[in-house]
């Protein structure tokens, strides 16, 4: 995937790099990442949990005069990491994905970097599971920070 080369860009991709180098990251029999991206058609492997990314950044703010004044851009958001096994199939595996979404996403994880972002956790949490038709969902939230030199 491509994410433009501005300052939601380059904090989306560092955060999907982070997630992609996780260990205990849900694979398909074909060893394949089972991780949904934004907008992108995804068909998950039956009986294999699978993770949804979705970056929700705020509105950038100038920086801290200390770090280059108008150079550097600084932002908050959220990443959703929302944790999905089959519905019927147990909540243990859905639970140990999230479980290992949490331990990568920790507090003071990282820094999390891409082409001049600098990305830190500030909390992460557990929302109550999710059961859908056809699925079973615990959503992990990730609130994060940045400095990026991108506008």
């Amino acid at each position: 995937m491509t994410y433009p080369d501005d300052c939601y860009g380059t904090i989306h991709s560092a955060f999907v790099r982070w997630l992609e180098d996780m260990p205990g990251l849900p694979v398909n029999g074909a060893g394949e990442s089972q991780i949904e991206y934004e907008n992108v058609s995804f068909t998950p492997e039956e009986d294999t949990p699978w993770i949804r990314f979705e970056f929700e950044p705020t509105t950038p703010q100038p920086g801290d005069k200390t770090l280059g004044g108008s150079r550097i851009t600084k932002m908050r958001g959220v990443v959703r990491l929302s944790c999905f096994g089959a519905k019927g199939s147990g909540s243990g595996p859905v639970e140990r994905t999230a479980d290992s979404v949490m331990r990568r996403f920790k507090v003071g994880a990282g820094p999390i970097t891409h082409k001049g972002s600098i990305s830190r956790i500030a909390s992460v949490w557990r929302e109550a599971a999710v059961k859908s038709s056809n699925a079973y969902a615990v959503p992990v939230v990730v609130r994060w920070w940045a400095f990026t030199d991108k506008l």
